[in-house]
């Protein structure tokens, strides 16, 4: 059993904000976002206002295409 979680910090700006807040999805067009695990860690660091929102834990895996639109 690994008890030690990673963290990952995730982007946005005032354009994607409030989708990552409304869905409790976060995202990136990179593939490192894959890496994520149950339970792993998570930040949300506001590029324009510089601001670093969190912690939350995932709850899931990373995946890809989960809101296609988002």
């Amino acid at each position: 059993m690994n008890l030690i979680s990673n963290l990952f910090i995730f982007e946005c700006n005032r354009g994607t904000y409030m989708g990552c807040m409304k869905h409790q999805l976060f995202g990136s067009n990179k593939p490192w976002p894959l890496q994520v695990k149950f339970w792993d860690y998570l930040l949300l660091h506001h590029i324009e206002a510089g601001v670093l929102f969190g912690l939350w834990k995932a709850s899931s895996g990373g995946k890809q295409n989960i809101i296609p639109k988002a």
